[in-house]
């Protein structure tokens, strides 16, 4: 009766070791599975902020482009506008370009402005 006991008690300890060891690699398992979705979700996350920010550079190049497309239209207008107000200007003036220019080198005649309003309507922060 006692050996039988025994190799009850022996039986259980194994049974309770081999279910120790499968819920062990259960829960290694779960957590590889879980860690490499979790790779997964981040590097789509990655790629997403990357394709998101290459659009921002994008838009960013289009709206300058058309700033400084603004600022050449505009440019171009001033000595028209100028010929017109006065007849006796006719581009023939060599200083009539340096003229227009104020001491910092900036054009006058609202053409900054222009461009400014143009990047500032966009949305796109600060310009340079």
């Amino acid at each position: 009766l006692e050996s039988i006991g025994r190799q009850r008690i022996a039986e259980i300890l194994r049974t309770a070791e081999v279910a120790e060891s499968d819920a062990v690699r259960q829960a290694e398992q779960a957590e590889a599975a879980a860690r490499a979705r979790g790779e997964v979700a981040m590097t789509n996350a990655q790629a997403t902020v990357q394709r998101k920010q290459n659009e921002l550079r994008q838009i960013k190049a289009e709206v300058d482009a058309e700033a400084r497309s603004e600022e050449v239209r505009a440019e171009a207008a001033v000595p028209r506008e100028r010929s017109r107000a006065d007849p006796t200007e006719r581009g023939d003036d060599i200083a009539g370009p340096r003229r227009r220019r104020s001491e910092g080198g900036r054009f006058r005649g609202g053409v900054r402005r222009r461009a400014l309003a143009a990047r500032a309507t966009s949305g796109f922060g600060p310009c340079r």
